[in-house]
């Protein structure tokens, strides 16, 4: 009886001991809090914060100049934008970001969605850097390029304090033109919508009508990370 008893007593100082390492191993290890990050870690798609507005969000790939023409065009037209910028974008060309911050757009990262747990924290780290250097500002969203990724490289963009965000519409392929162009959007838009937009001229044509035809519909263009709830 006393031997039955000892043995299972060890198996239960196994079992305890077990769950003891099992639960240092993923608190401590970068790995181990990827996979608990998975389950609750996926892009945003819309906002979740209650105010009348949408988010214009553009993935931004010209060179600089492109980028501050771009920016006055939507300014005068009044558009807020949310620019998406990779980390050797941001590096390069400061004094652009430091501008279209100053007019009164929002700057974030965008980058591969494919990276690995590694590879995503030192490239946030680099870009978040870049960014906040030039525009006194930590980006706090991450967009996946093409909108592409990997739950791991998401989790590594959460635990560097960052939301990874989609869109819940694209106008990107629209095939309207001048006012029509400015109606559709307007038209398609809800409180809370997260828009990717096109960096080019129709748009920028088309700003002052855009703004008019949200404004028309009680809405207003807000950066994108103040429709989100962002962690502290």
């Amino acid at each position: 009886m006393r031997k039955k008893s000892f043995l299972r007593q060890c198996a239960v100082n196994l079992a305890l001991a077990f769950i003891i390492l099992s639960i240092y191993f993923i608190t401590t290890d970068p790995s181990a809090q990827s996979i608990i990050a998975r389950i609750s870690t996926s892009p945003t798609f819309r906002g979740d914060v209650p105010l009348p507005g949408v988010g214009l969000m553009c993935q931004f790939e010209g060179e600089a100049d492109e980028l501050l023409s771009f920016g006055s065009a939507c300014k005068e037209g009044g558009l807020t934008i949310t620019f998406f910028v990779s980390a050797g974008f941001a590096e390069r060309n400061q004094e652009a970001l430091y501008t279209v911050g100053n007019q009164g757009h929002s700057v974030e990262l965008y980058g591969n969605g494919n990276l690995s747990y590694e590879e995503m924290e030192a490239y946030l780290e680099q870009g978040k850097h870049n960014v906040a250097q030039a525009t006194g500002r930590e980006p706090v969203l991450f967009l996946p390029l093409r909108g592409e990724y990997s739950r791991s490289a998401m989790a590594a963009a959460q635990r560097m304090g960052m939301v990874p965000v989609l869109w819940s519409m694209d106008v990107r392929d629209s095939e309207a033109i001048h006012e029509e162009y400015a109606q559709e959007i307007a038209e398609r838009s809800q409180s809370g919508e997260l828009i990717l937009i096109p960096q080019d001229l129709r748009f920028e044509a088309s700003a002052e009508q855009i703004a008019q035809y949200l404004k028309a519909r009680q809405l207003e263009t807000l950066p994108a990370s103040s429709l989100i709830r962002i962690a502290n």
